[in-house]
């Protein structure tokens, strides 16, 4: 089911920056794929024994090894959201939303590019209190060229919380239907591995601040 909104009304300040702190309210996993860090699995390439992940230089990885492996971090070492998850949620949720008779995206091509821009980069940090900030999650996935299960571990969030900044064109779409977007990405669309979008209940968050600047 969509939501239909009319075309905002035009203003003296069409440009407004918002200020948004949001809070996960289920577990965040996360999953990189780093290719420079895993040398091949005993082997053979693509994982078709579904043995132990080896670092260069031949060491297995535990667990944790491989999980910290499927973290994202920025220059400075920190825990942030996968590189563009977010932007691409509130284009998914775009597909919830009409303006006017037009959904604001559709399975390809989405008009928020026009007029609205994360100004905070593309990787907000993970803010978390929580000491280790992750745990490990262990499952068994299906390794699709080779149809072999192998055990695969990623890191979960289990309190997690980010802030970013956007930039908006109000003359095209009114701040009402903006938060509108941030509230069904958070809610319907996800974030990470196993989010809303794909079926599953990981890496939804909801709005604790919002301020328009």
């Amino acid at each position: 089911m969509t939501s239909t909104i009319d075309a905002p009304k035009k203003t003296s300040k069409s440009k407004v920056f918002i200020d948004v702190t949001a809070q996960g309210v289920s577990p965040l996993m996360v999953h990189a794929l780093p290719e420079t860090f895993f040398a091949k699995i005993d082997g053979d390439a693509g994982g078709k024994t579904g043995k132990p992940r080896k670092v260069l230089g031949g060491e297995e990885l535990t667990p944790r090894e491989q999980a910290q492996a499927a973290t994202y971090m920025d220059a400075e070492g920190t825990y942030t959201l996968p590189p563009g998850a977010l932007y691409r949620s509130i284009i998914g949720a775009g597909r919830l939303i009409k303006l006017g008779k037009r959904q604001l995206s559709t399975r390809d091509e989405s008009m928020i590019p026009g007029f609205l821009w994360l100004r905070s980069g593309p990787a907000p940090v993970i803010i978390t209190e929580s000491d280790p900030p992750w745990e490990v999650d262990a499952r068994a996935v299906t390794n699709q060229a080779s149809k072999v299960k192998i055990p695969c571990y990623r890191p979960v969030f289990g309190d997690w919380q980010f802030k970013f900044q956007l930039e908006a064109d109000t003359e095209s779409i009114p701040v009402s239907t903006i938060r509108m977007l941030v509230d069904y990405a958070g809610g319907r669309i996800g974030i990470g591995v196993m989010r809303p979008a794909r079926g599953y209940e990981y890496g939804r968050f909801e709005v604790t601040h919002w301020d328009i600047a």
